[in-house]
């Protein structure tokens, strides 16, 4: 049995003759869009059968539970103008509703209660109940003080942490037009208060104290970061630094990738200081890791070139370098993007799965991304080779993961991703991605 985290990749690369467009370039042309919906349909109808055998009534998360599908039907829901579809959405997202701990924890996105309240505030939104919809709100606004609270110990990655939570803000305010009549600037201001105490108290020689009322997420996160450098003598070379259970990691889920894709997200929030002096500078030191394969190493104590998954590896750092690009125009981000992507185009049909979160679907989100910088449709072929390769779900002797039928671990992800094939300008990685 092969050793390698991958499978060897035999498509033959994009050529003259292999277009996979339709003639307006938004969508795939009649033969690739018709084969892509017939596998689509036999993997839903699959999922459809057999998901409630599967389902943990404890785990209502959007990784692994129950409000990941309630995403995949709001996601499904809106490429095809359905709305029997987001009734599937809200008989999945009003049970967990009911569920919910709201422990001061369980702060993000994916992992977390701020998912699942971002995702019913939009559905309800959607089926124009916004009073349900608002109450969603209202809760995720309380939760903004346990996301800045001083006396925490708060992460700031996407998965666990400030960074997912940032996230579920971005996404009510992109889906829901009048959201900030409930998230308001002077309860931003409040925490962003908070969150100065907590720095001048922490950072006392922090020379960036004299500050704008800013979103307060992104202000806890970029204090945490200098905060961290300073400890770890990385500060001159990298601002900001941050360790998920004393490691300090590189990828999108747990590490600086992720941090810096949000922050990005957000960039509207943060002073020019912030994002020219702290955020950018740290972005030129993730790309001054990149490894002879093109790929990036996992963390900065374990410099192997072994991962390449969105969690861990160049399929997580092609957005943050599309991000970098599209703020600060300069093409060594666009050239770093398309070098993470030949790594991925060689390596990144993996035998753990499917998946999105280290799977073959994730990576393909890659190439999307290049496609929606680059208009190349080279790019959209290759997302498309990968989709097709997930189409023949389970035939490749993959690793079959613990929730088989998640979003990020199984089947709802990797539905998720070739519905977004359907639609290639307008596709986002779900809960990484908000810019296209």
């Amino acid at each position: 049995m092969s050793t390698k985290r991958y499978f060897d990749n035999h498509f033959e690369d994009f050529g003259p003759s292999d277009g996979v467009l339709d003639a307006t370039g938004d969508g795939l042309n009649g033969r690739v869009k018709e084969d892509l919906m017939k596998n689509l349909t036999k993997l839903l109808q699959y999922l459809e059968t057999n998901v409630n055998k599967t389902i943990d009534s404890n785990d209502y998360s959007v990784y692994t539970g129950s409000t990941g599908y309630a995403l995949l039907y709001l996601h499904l829901s809106l490429v095809f103008n359905d709305h029997k579809l987001l009734d599937k959405a809200i008989a999945y997202i009003d049970p967990t509703l009911k569920r919910l701990r709201l422990k001061r924890d369980d702060i993000s996105f994916l992992l977390g209660d701020s998912g699942v309240l971002s995702i019913a505030s939009v559905i309800h939104d959607m089926n124009g109940n916004q009073n349900e919809g608002n109450k969603s709100l209202n809760v995720l606004k309380s939760m903004v003080k346990y996301c800045t609270d001083i006396d925490t110990k708060t992460p700031d990655e996407l998965l666990y942490g400030r960074s997912g939570f940032l996230y579920s803000l971005l996404f009510v305010r992109k889906f829901i037009s009048n959201s900030d009549q409930i998230i308001e600037n002077n309860d931003i201001r409040a925490v962003v208060d908070a969150i100065i105490r907590s720095g001048q108290k922490t950072a006392k020689k922090d020379k960036t104290s004299e500050r704008c009322p800013l979103i307060a997420v992104v202000d806890a996160i970029i204090r945490s970061g200098q905060k961290t450098a300073k400890k770890d003598k990385t500060s001159e070379r990298c601002p900001l630094m941050y360790y998920w259970y004393k490691t300090p990691y590189l990828g999108a889920a747990h590490g600086l990738m992720g941090i810096m894709s949000l922050l990005l997200e957000a960039k509207s929030y943060l002073t020019d200081e912030e994002l020219h002096k702290c955020v950018k500078p740290t972005i030129d030191y993730i790309l001054s890791l990149r490894l002879s394969s093109g790929n990036y190493p996992s963390g900065l104590d374990d410099m192997s070139d072994v991962l390449v998954h969105w969690c861990h590896g160049s399929p997580g750092a092609v957005h943050l370098f599309a991000l970098a690009y599209q703020v600060f125009k300069e093409e060594r981000y666009l050239m770093a993007a398309k070098d993470c992507c030949e790594c991925i185009w060689k390596r990144g049909l993996l035998r753990k799965g499917y998946g999105l979160c280290h799977g073959t679907a994730g990576n393909g989100y890659a190439f999307l991304r290049l496609y929606q910088l680059t208009g190349e449709e080279k790019y959209v072929f290759r997302a498309v080779k990968f989709g097709q390769w997930c189409c023949a779900y389970g035939e490749h002797g993959c690793r079959t993961p613990d929730r088989p039928f998640s979003m990020f671990e199984g089947l709802a992800g990797t539905l998720y991703y070739l519905t977004d094939l359907l639609q290639p300008k307008n596709s986002r990685f779900p809960a990484y991605q908000l810019t296209n």
